[in-house]
């Protein structure tokens, strides 16, 4: 799930005329809702952490141990707590309607924070069919190939019929 996905979810679903049409479907992966109140979110605020504190969150989410090592994190902590912020300081603002197509929900057997019941509760935000499905590997899962390839090929496989024609 990216910050792409917690924002078109509040895309209007009848937006005015555009040359671009809806997209034939929405595929989000591994996020939770972005109407889940603050209290169920399955991450802590990095604002107030201090930077052991951040880690520890940081390893939670399968943060791969490279970035950790003493010559690394000078460089990756800025960038990780400015995502961290950006999810931290999130304000949902409901969308008119749902969105008018269909939405593929992927949850990770080894997500650490985001379980099946996070990621079901896009079901809300589509008037069109909704699936939800597992897929192997960690929250990160898509940095690691094999798992990458299999998600990749699923979501490929269920694209709609005449997509990229």
């Amino acid at each position: 799930m990216s910050w792409l996905a917690l924002t078109s979810s509040s895309r209007p679903a009848n937006p005015a005329p555009h040359p671009n049409p809806n997209p034939g479907q929405v595929v989000v992966s591994s996020f939770c809702a972005p109407d889940v109140a603050e209290a169920d979110r399955p991450w802590s605020r990095n604002g107030p952490m201090s930077d052991e504190a951040f880690k520890e969150e940081c390893r939670g989410w399968d943060v791969n141990a490279v970035v950790f090592a003493p010559s690394n994190w000078p460089a990756y902590s800025p960038m990780m707590r400015d995502d961290f912020t950006l999810f931290d300081s999130y304000e949902y603002s409901p969308a008119p309607a749902p969105l008018p197509v269909p939405v593929r929900a992927f949850y990770a057997a080894a997500d650490k924070r985001v379980k099946q019941q996070h990621v079901e509760q896009w079901r809300r935000f589509t008037s069109a069919s909704f699936s939800l499905e597992e897929i192997e590997g960690n929250h990160l899962f898509f940095y690691d190939v094999p798992h990458r390839a299999a998600y990749m090929n699923r979501v490929l496989a269920g694209l709609p019929a005449g997509f990229g024609t």
